[in-house]
């Protein structure tokens, strides 16, 4: 099952923190503001065991007349993880492309998961106008917070977008 393109679109552009967004077809609507208080922070028991649903690899792809993103998440049983997504668009020039990097800590309470990026960038390559091309750390460390819900092995992601994201194990 695909999650839908805009889902993906917009999750790749929210977990850039970009404040050059990509070209105008690309850009989501703005997130909703969660006035949700934040999580206490989890002891080092709590941070590793609620985590071994997730230990693997997880990918969500979505595909448009005007592109395709593809998110992927590898989460290791000590609480870690890995991330990168890319958005690419057909374009005259050659392919424009939006891409995130991201690691950092991941925690499990209930169906709440926690993602504090400890390190991360995002590029912008566009062939028809390359001056527009960059290459910047992630603007925004701060947690990021995603409901969980499960149907079989397949997880579904949903931030404070209100956009779920559909996610499937890959090992």
């Amino acid at each position: 099952m695909r999650t839908s393109p805009p889902a993906v679109l917009a999750a790749v552009v929210m977990l850039a923190g970009c404040a050059s967004p990509p070209p105008r077809e690309l850009t989501p609507p703005p997130p909703t503001v969660s006035t949700a208080s934040p999580s206490p922070t989890p002891t080092p028991t709590t941070r590793t065991s609620g985590i071994a649903r997730l230990v693997g690899t997880w990918v969500a792809t979505g595909t448009s007349d005007f592109g395709t993103a593809e998110l992927v998440y590898r989460f290791a049983a000590d609480g870690t993880y890995k991330h990168a997504s890319v958005v690419m668009q057909p374009r005259p020039a050659g392919v424009f492309s939006f891409t995130v990097a991201a690691k950092g800590r991941a925690t499990v309470r209930g169906d709440t998961l926690t993602l504090r990026p400890t390190w991360g960038t995002r590029t912008l390559k566009d062939p028809e106008d390359p001056s527009r091309d960059y290459a910047r750390p992630l603007s925004s460390l701060a947690p990021e917070r995603y409901r969980m819900q499960w149907s079989g092995t397949a997880l579904m992601l949903t931030g404070k977008n209100g956009s779920p994201l559909h996610f499937e194990r890959q090992d």
